[in-house]
């Protein structure tokens, strides 16, 4: 039997790892993966110029494209290739005086609209922390999918980057996809909004039972629509190449961490054997759910969009146990 050749834009995260390297392959297909790339031109190449078959977007893409009709012919694929909590990545000038999360009302705070993960964070803030979004002087840069909102005080200059904004006082705070280079050099100028922010995370968990979606995979809608089994054997085969790194994490020798098996040991009791399930469970929905309400508040989208419409249509329904669980 002939295989469908596909060519897959994924990171080389360690839960792709057995896919990249063929240790794992999708029944039926011939994947071409791309990996050397930033997220950015990632992203261009498949939305600009449709370059690859299935690729992997932010979140917000996904969700704006099918609140929009899927203008670009391009569907969500339920594999979500990234997971992050946001709370060690909001930031503040040193000297600026913010010393609690409220603190930031009525203040500059630099913020790239777009990029998942300040999303999260911004809707974060909001529900959790007393801090509505739009009694923030919102600053940062705009890309292409939407149109500026009352809320944002200000757009820098071409190559004006928020850490420099930050560090000069010409905003308090930062909220950030990454961790900025300064930041990653412990740069004093700069401090953690949630000094403890790994506790943050924790506590959030505990209340909500989320781990944010960052990434999810995106397919070319003519190939969903022809083939409707390609969308199914992904998920399978993504998940195989997931079980497989998870399950190197029980050997300690692999990662060169000096406390990593404690950190092992702590996600298994928190999140489980499997913090990146894929498909649509409720867990899932409620991720999923929980991100468009906070676009909804950022008015970056008008209404909810229901779920199952973000996604090819898939059926786990025949899988063996071996198969999928």
């Amino acid at each position: 039997m002939t295989k469908l050749r596909l060519t897959v834009a994924i990171g080389a995260y360690e839960i792709n790892r057995a896919l990249l390297e063929g240790a794992v392959t999708a029944d039926g297909l011939d994947l071409v993966f791309v990996s050397r790339m930033g997220s950015q031109e990632l992203v261009s190449r498949m939305i600009r110029a449709r370059e690859f078959d299935v690729a992997e977007t932010g979140l917000n893409y996904i969700v704006n494209a099918a609140a929009k009709g899927q203008p670009a012919g391009f569907i969500g694929v339920p594999i979500f290739t990234h997971r992050r909590f946001r709370h060690g990545f909001a930031f503040v000038n040193s000297a600026s005086g913010i010393r609690n999360p409220k603190d930031l009302i009525g203040q500059k705070v630099s913020s790239m609209y777009l990029p998942t993960g300040n999303v999260w964070m911004r809707g974060i803030l909001e529900e959790f922390y007393g801090v509505p979004y739009k009694d923030v002087k919102w600053v940062g840069e705009r890309m292409g999918l939407y149109q500026m909102t009352p809320s944002w005080h200000e757009m820098p200059g071409p190559g004006v980057r928020g850490q420099d904004l930050l560090v000069e006082g010409k905003v308090a705070a930062m909220v950030c996809p990454d961790l900025p280079p300064l930041v990653a050099k412990k740069d004093p100028r700069i401090a953690q909004l949630f000094p403890r922010y790994w506790e943050e995370e924790v506590a959030y968990y505990k209340q909500t039972g989320i781990f944010p979606i960052m990434h999810s995979l995106i397919i070319k809608q003519e190939i969903a629509e022809r083939y409707p089994w390609v969308v199914t054997n992904l998920i399978k085969a993504f998940d195989e190449s997931k079980k497989l790194a998870l399950k190197k994490l029980i050997n300690p020798r692999y990662v060169p961490l000096a406390f990593f098996r404690t950190a092992y040991d702590q996600q298994q009791e928190l999140l489980g054997s499997d913090p990146w399930p894929y498909a649509l469970p409720e867990s899932n929905r409620k991720n999923l759910q929980t991100f468009m309400r906070y676009m909804i508040q950022q008015e970056m989208l008008d209404k909810e969009v229901p779920v199952d419409k973000l996604f090819a249509p898939f059926d786990l329904e025949d899988a063996t146990p071996d198969d999928w669980n």
